[in-house]
């Protein structure tokens, strides 16, 4: 036996729409989505050498939730999920000596890197970029942020440098 539902929208019980489908198709949800993509309004000065650093991302592309905060530069995860976090940047090569270095998406609430990647930079006058990404299975109220491990450079505020993430389910 076949059985065939026609919606345009569901709602929960107490009459919010959830869901909505368009006349294609396509599937509209509202109430438990959650994106968000932060940046720096400004090149950031040098992270130390020896020691992690918290990007300073004071300012948001989209933030549906309103989960990022731009003064602690941290995502609260609203919900308890399963996570995407994206985590790129650029670093304003200033300096002719070689070095290295760590990005990482950091859990703050359990003191754990989720996505760390290292890189190497050779020369000066340049930019140079790294990114790494995970899905994570997080409780409501973690906090999550992007760091960084050295090199003495400056970190650039174009676009390469970003925090983003959403909720999967």
């Amino acid at each position: 036996m076949t059985s065939i539902i026609k919606v345009d929208q569901i709602q929960t019980a107490a009459g919010t729409s959830v869901m909505s489908f368009d006349s294609s198709g396509r599937v509209s949800r509202s109430g438990n989505v959650v994106a968000f993509k932060a940046s720096l309004s400004g090149n950031m000065n040098a992270p130390s050498q020896s020691t992690w650093t918290t990007i300073t991302y004071n300012t948001t592309e989209f933030d549906i939730g309103n989960n990022f905060n731009t003064s602690t530069n941290a995502f609260t995860a609203p919900v308890t999920g399963v996570y995407h976090f994206y985590h790129s940047m650029s670093y304003i090569a200033n300096t002719g000596s070689e070095s290295g270095g760590i990005i990482a998406i950091y859990d703050v609430t359990n003191s754990t890197s989720l996505g760390i990647v290292d890189f190497y930079i050779k020369g000066s006058d340049a930019r140079y970029g790294t990114c790494c990404s995970c899905i994570a299975s997080l409780a409501a109220g973690t906090q999550i942020v992007g760091r960084i491990y050295g090199p003495p450079r400056g970190v650039d505020s174009g676009t390469g440098t970003q925090l983003s993430g959403y909720l999967i389910g």
